[in-house]
């Protein structure tokens, strides 16, 4: 469904059929929303659900179908459902008149107070000095605006069902605020509002964003974290792990309706310690069920990816993976997590990248000699990997 009611707005001003899909060349630097919406790129794609042919572009949904994970087009395929009509109007070479954008996901720009290790400049203006220690190169393009992309927004409020905030950090981005305001004043507050946020600000300026969040029926938290401790603060740099509990908190005791899920993207570095970090967060009350806490898989930059893990890591893996779903899953009555921590050790092992461990390392140690870290330390567990490194 989403190629017939959505568009995805990058930091850099790309759009994507959706935020999991690979690039297809369309920029909002060159066209507007209504030509990207009917470009060749966006028709072809269309008409290749329709035909049911496979596109490039959605490589993320075809392979979490084939581990048995819900893919995004499951999800949006059932939630959407009701927009079938506008399927039917679609031309023979996948034209369709109307911009239905109803589910938005514009990420207004890169600015962001982090700079996790899988990220960079593109999404956090945070990572621009690391990146030009490590590239040797002078990145500097300040903060990704899209001027226009506002006043194509507004006659779009009519019909919008959804709007997903994301960044860069959205909590600390003026344009997010602009729209949850036009929502007030347009008394459209009872549509659904998610985040994808880390959590580390409740205050932007002169705003709570708590007391904004009170005008609005709806609100999911998807709460973006790796790890808890000092592991969490290694890989998404900028997060300090105490504030981060007081927030959630704080969102838990003046949100109570809110919905608030731990997003976590699973790679190398938090492979063995996430299932901790699940079990610190529920046996503190900080979720009200164990299974909201869903896992995404890296896939870049693939050196940091789980895959290249090797062989005798892996199974000790898949282990401490089946250890704590006999042990703490099965008896806190999961119902999603067992399938979701299931579909993670078959994606362990779904592919050997174990020659990009040498990568791994060297990339670990240049950020480690920057921000002046210690990944060796800080994760005695994957010790063994540091035997490639002469590699």
């Amino acid at each position: 469904m989403f190629p017939w009611i959505h568009l995805s707005l990058q930091p850099d001003g790309e759009v994507l059929p959706c935020c999991t899909s690979y690039s297809l060349n369309l920029n909002l630097s060159n066209k507007n929303l209504q030509e990207i919406w009917n470009s060749e790129e966006i028709k072809t794609l269309r008409f290749n659900m329709l035909n049911d042919i496979k596109s490039p572009t959605c490589e993320y949904c075809y392979t979490s179908e084939k581990i048995g994970q819900e893919s995004p087009r499951q999800r949006i395929n059932e939630k959407y459902k009701h927009h079938l009509n506008i399927v039917k109007t679609t031309s023979d070479d996948g034209k369709v008149d109307k911009l239905n954008i109803v589910y938005w996901d514009f990420r207004y720009s890169n600015i962001c107070n982090f700079k996790c290790r899988m990220c960079g400049p593109m999404n956090s203006t945070s990572w621009y000095k690391d990146f030009n220690s490590l590239m040797d190169v002078n990145y500097n393009d300040g903060k990704v605006t899209k001027n226009n992309i506002l006043k194509e927004l507004n006659p779009l409020f009519d019909i919008v069902e959804e709007i997903y905030f994301a960044g860069g950090e959205p909590i600390i981005m003026d344009e997010h605020y602009y729209i949850l305001d036009k929502l007030i004043q347009l008394k459209k507050t009872d549509i659904p509002i998610v985040y994808s946020t880390n959590l580390s600000i409740l205050r932007y300026k002169d705003k709570n964003i708590l007391d904004i969040w009170k005008n609005f029926e709806n609100i999911s938290l998807g709460i973006s974290l790796d790890g808890s401790g000092k592991r969490g603060e290694l890989i998404r740099n900028g997060l300090k792990w105490d504030v981060f509990l007081q927030n959630l908190n704080s969102v838990r005791k003046n949100l109570p309706k809110a919905r608030c899920v731990i997003g976590v993207t699973y790679q190398a570095l938090n492979s063995f310690n996430i299932m901790e970090t699940q079990k610190k967060l529920f046996e503190s009350g900080l979720l009200n069920s164990v299974d909201d806490f869903i896992v995404y898989f890296l896939e870049d930059p693939n050196f940091l990816s789980v895959h290249i893990l090797d062989k005798e890591t892996k199974k000790v893996l898949s282990d401490k993976i089946n250890e704590h779903i006999n042990e703490f899953l099965i008896p806190s009555e999961s119902i999603t997590s067992i399938t979701d921590y299931k579909n993670i050790i078959k994606y362990i092992n779904l592919e050997d990248k174990s020659y990009l461990i040498p990568q791994f390392i060297k990339y670990c140690n240049s950020l480690d000699f920057i921000r002046n870290e210690n990944t060796r330390k800080t994760f005695p567990e994957l010790e063994n990997l540091w035997s490639y490194e002469s590699s």
